[in-house]
């Protein structure tokens, strides 16, 4: 009988350590596929990052962060599109540095690109929410703005001119005063198109060029 509830013991002992290293097993396997899974979401969420990263990038002007001329045209093309459908005011700014040529000839392109990253910057703080901001071409801008006509445009591109004018720089220990010209434009009538905005805002641009620069002419 004592032999008989000894092996019982032994037998139920065995059981126990089977059980515990079972338990053991499961918990290892359970905490490993945890840090496997947390391992996955972590690269996952990497490279949701990057995708995010390089489709934004590829949508923005890498000097001055406002959109490139690829992503002006897109959103520009679906405001015009929604403008002309539900018959909405749209205008459109064109903004280029004066003299800018002389800034890099006399300063150095890094020179010049800080003066670009600056005017950029500046006019982003006007801007409003809805209103789109891109750098088209070397010190060109252009801004699109939504369900805003001749007079509406005309004060924004006037604080815009404004903000340009007071920003004050030290170059190579010399004080630089920058100016900007802008040509301003609405959408016309209904055979009016994208393309004919932005050329009556750029002939306006020019117009200010011609008539001594740092202002604002419209349509």
């Amino acid at each position: 009988m004592p032999e008989t509830l000894e092996i019982l013991r032994r037998r139920l002992e065995r059981e126990r350590q089977a059980r515990k290293q079972a338990e053991q097993i499961s918990e290892d396997k359970s905490r490993e596929l945890f840090l496997k899974n947390q391992e996955l979401s972590r690269l996952a969420e990497a490279e949701k990052n990057a995708r995010l990263e390089v489709e934004r990038l590829s949508l923005t002007d890498p000097l001055t962060s406002l959109s490139n001329r690829r992503h002006f045209d897109q959103v520009a093309g679906l405001e015009f599109s929604r403008a002309e459908r539900y018959r909405l005011s749209l205008a459109a700014i064109m903004m280029d540095l004066d003299h800018f040529k002389r800034i890099n000839d006399g300063y150095g392109h890094a020179a010049g690109d800080r003066v670009l990253v600056e005017a950029a910057a500046a006019s982003q703080k006007i801007l409003r929410v809805v209103d789109l901001g891109a750098r088209i071409g070397g010190e060109e801008f252009c801004f699109l703005l939504p369900e805003t006509g001749l007079e509406g445009g005309r004060r924004l591109a006037e604080r815009l001119r404004a903000a340009v004018a007071g920003l004050r720089f030290q170059l190579d220990g010399e004080p630089l005063i920058v100016t900007a010209s802008f040509g301003l434009a609405e959408r016309k009538h209904e055979s009016d198109s994208l393309a004919d905005l932005l050329a009556r805002a750029d002939q306006t641009l020019y117009r200010a060029k011609n008539e001594g620069r740092n202002r604002v002419c419209s349509f």
